[in-house]
């Protein structure tokens, strides 16, 4: 028997609320005329006043979406990309959004700044909220008000594959700058009177990591989104096995308290009898529902999924008082739409995208499948989500779980069911002072361990990646996607399968045989390359560790080697002991297989790197031409390795300085190269004349740090490179840099994916 079909007449609220979504929408795809606001204002009040003269209200609708989405987006790129703010020197006064995050004694937190003049270098920069880093020992809570002597630098992404997309990521957040803190003083500590909710998530937070077990920071998550204790593993361990989306907190959370609002408020009515001839168990039940679903998304911080759940639920809720049968796609469209009313920059965040794609597509799917068994309508469930959101993923995060639909069959009814009632169940107990909040917890932390102990056996299930998506594959992707929401025949389904994961296709090209491609990575003032031939792996270094514990291995490398290609290295060669050059090796070697290590650093295990280690990978020769035999020291011992190809070849020189570029020039080494990965991010240390005629490179590359504190690269030694007539580049300019042998006169940059492979809210270090 076929699925009946349901006919919806659109009516003017449906109509209102896509018009408002296309237009939002159509605000910020007009990314590229942004700068030229102007114009586009002009255009669409044009188009604006013929649709209202012509009573064309979705056009005019959209049309004012579309002026409301292209000034938001001027206005981010006015206070995201000043650059002019890089080093000013500035007090700031506001108040502490949200929840500080530390580690390692270092304190992130969120400055909503008091209205005031603009900045001194900056004319028409009045920023509003600036993330901070603090070496401190201080607490800092949230809703305190500091004054702050603050070095602020303007926000910047490490433009890598794969890499966190830190810009869009503040941009969401409404934060304007970033800074450190020079000195700080607190002008009111948090108000003792009222109900605070950030100051009951802390107190929730704080109780459950009492405890002292690490899976409490997950049960932390769960409860009331206070994720700063999962660590970055769990993070990891989630994220691999495709159910990250289980430590966000969204529509269970809020269902369950929406519903216990319900009947509290019902029950209410019927023990005050004037109140229940007045209004009814219902109305008051209603408004008890919405009531407490608001009251908990203030709670667990207001985040954008929760955000999406408690308008769902409120218009879900009206209309179920007003006693008329909704279509669930008009509740859909009209939380969207109250959504990007209130804040249009939440389009350009993934949770969005990721949130209501999935209730879109739950919609879609079940709206002519109704009355299905409860065991075959979950399986449905997990299966649709599995393939219509392969486009999504693919845009937004490029990183898929294949079992993932397996590992949620089981994953979610267990947390949705069991672990999260009990942990919010414990979370209240400990609000009231009840006895059994211990055990509870006690129960909790054992379910959650068996909850990560069963994840870690899919741990290691293949993953799809993508580095840079090709908008194409994606707009034919989540075609076929949405088709397959249809009721298809189940020979046309199998057709469209593959076309609904075609997004995942790699835009690399593969490396030929006898050729090599090198990628000089981002990240900042460090070193990490990455080579690849036509059938072997090989990274050069892999970035800086700081004090803070930022790692740049972890946040950026990983992701560039997963996003690039296979995720496995053939050799590891760490040129020295430096902390910029050996900070991420630990983590490289931790979430990436790694056959072997070559190592210029007593610091790390492996083979020693020596002159005269040679070796052929699919034609292409790679050899170590430095340091000899011989005890050498400092950055002179760095591992120095050349790789040659019958087209173009490359030198990569760590941090040698003078000494050993002359001790290689005087040995007769075979130094001559296309690209030079330049020596000592640019010092006036190295970069010799000398060294320079022997190499007799056409591209060098120098990577760099934004602002770094070193004034890497020197200008004599640019001005040298440039008196050579060689192209100078650095990363802090232009992101990661790829140089091929079969064109060994050029390179390209590589393109800033809009998602993120790395922590969810990362600490810039």
């Amino acid at each position: 028997m076929q699925p009946r079909a349901i006919h919806h007449r659109w009516g003017p609220l449906d109509r209102a609320a896509v018009a408002a979504v296309v237009g939002t929408g159509g605000g910020f795809a007009v990314e590229p005329l942004a700068r030229h606001f102007t114009l586009v204002g002009v255009a669409v009040l044009c188009i604006i006043t013929v649709a209202l003269a012509r009573r064309r209200w979705i056009a005019s609708l959209a049309a004012a979406g579309t002026l409301c989405g292209a000034s938001a987006r001027v206005e981010d790129a006015l206070h995201l990309q000043d650059a002019c703010i890089d080093g000013a020197r500035a007090v700031l006064v506001g108040t502490v959004a949200d929840l500080p995050r530390a580690r390692g004694g270092l304190v992130h937190f969120v400055l909503a700044l008091d209205a005031g003049p603009p900045l001194a270098a900056c004319s028409a920069l009045r920023p509003r909220r600036v993330r901070l880093a603090w070496f401190t020992n201080e607490a800092v809570r949230p809703h305190e008000r500091w004054a702050v002597e603050a070095r602020l630098r303007s926000l910047r992404n490490f433009r890598d594959p794969g890499a966190f997309d830190y810009m869009r990521w503040a941009q969401a957040q409404s934060i304007d700058a970033a800074g450190s803190v020079v000195r700080a003083r607190r002008i009111e500590a948090t108000s003792a009177t009222g109900f605070d909710f950030d100051r009951a998530r802390v107190a929730i937070g704080d109780r459950f990591f009492a405890h002292g077990a690490d899976e409490h920071g997950v049960l932390a998550a769960l409860v009331v989104g206070d994720a700063r204790r999962v660590t970055p593993e769990t993070w990891e361990l989630f994220r691999s096995t495709g159910t990250i989306h289980l430590l966000v907190v969204s529509g269970l959370q809020v269902t369950i308290f929406a519903t216990a609002g319900v009947l509290l408020g019902r029950a209410i009515a019927r023990l005050l009898p004037f109140a229940l001839r007045r209004f009814g168990d219902a109305s008051l039940g209603a408004v008890a529902g919405i009531g407490a679903a608001f009251a908990y998304g203030a709670l667990a911080g207001w985040t954008l999924p929760v955000v999406r759940a408690c308008y769902m639920t409120a218009v879900g809720l009206a209309w179920w008082r007003s006693g008329r049968r909704i279509p669930p796609f008009r509740a859909y469209a009209v939380a969207l739409a109250a959504l990007l009313a209130v804040d249009p920059r939440a389009i350009a965040d993934s949770s969005v995208w990721l949130s209501f794609g999935a209730v879109g597509v739950l919609i879609a799917y079940f709206a002519d499948r109704r009355g299905l068994p409860f065991s075959s309508a979950w399986l449905r469930a997990q299966l649709a989500l599995f393939v219509a959101m392969a486009p999504l993923f693919a845009a937004t995060v490029g990183q898929f779980a294949w079992l993932a639909p397996v590992v949620n069959l089981v994953a979610v009814p267990f947390v949705s069911l069991v672990l999260t009632p009990l942990a919010l169940l414990a979370a209240a107990a400990g609000h009231l002072e009840l006895a059994f909040e211990a055990a509870l917890l006690h129960v909790c932390a054992a379910l959650c361990d068996a909850l990560l102990l069963g994840l870690g056996t899919f741990a290691h299930a293949p993953t799809a990646f993508v580095a840079a998506p090709n908008p194409l594959l994606i707009v034919c992707a989540g075609g076929a996607a949405l088709l397959l929401l249809a009721p298809l025949a189940h020979w046309q389904r199998l057709a469209l399968l593959p076309l609904a994961f075609a997004g995942f296709h790699r835009s690399e090209a593969p490396v030929a045989f006898g050729a090599a491609r090198v990628a000089v990575l981002d990240v900042g003032q460090g070193l990490s390359v990455l080579v690849d031939t036509a059938t072997h792996r090989l990274l050069y270094d892999a970035g800086a560790r700081y004090p803070s514990g930022f790692d740049l291995g972890d946040a950026v490398v990983v992701p560039a080697v997963r996003a690039t290609g296979d995720a496995e290295l053939d050799l590891l060669v760490v040129s020295h002991g430096d902390l910029d050059h050996r900070g991420g090796v630990e983590a490289v070697e931790r979430r990436v297989s790694t056959r072997a290590v070559l190592t210029g650093s007593g610091k790390v295990a492996g083979i020693a790197c020596r002159r005269g280690v040679a070796w052929q990978w699919d034609g292409v020769t790679f050899e170590v031409l430095h340091p000899g035999p011989g005890a050498v020291q400092g950055n002179d011992a760095s591992c120095v390795v050349s790789i040659r190809t019958a087209r173009g070849r490359a030198l990569l020189t760590g941090d040698v300085g003078a000494r050993a570029e002359g001790e290689l020039v005087a040995g007769g080494a075979p130094l001559a190269a296309e690209l030079l990965v330049v020596p000592h991010h640019g010092s006036k240390t190295s970069s010799t004349s000398l060294f320079l005629e022997a190499v007799r490179p056409s591209i060098a590359i120098a990577s760099t740090g934004y602002r770094n504190r070193f004034g890497h690269p020197h200008p004599d030694v640019v001005a040298r490179y440039r008196q050579e007539s060689i192209d100078f580049m650095t990363t802090s300019e232009r992101g990661a840099l790829v140089w091929s042998s079969l064109d060994p006169s050029s390179v390209s940059s590589v393109p800033m994916p809009p998602r993120s492979l790395a922590a969810p809210s990362p600490d810039d270090g």
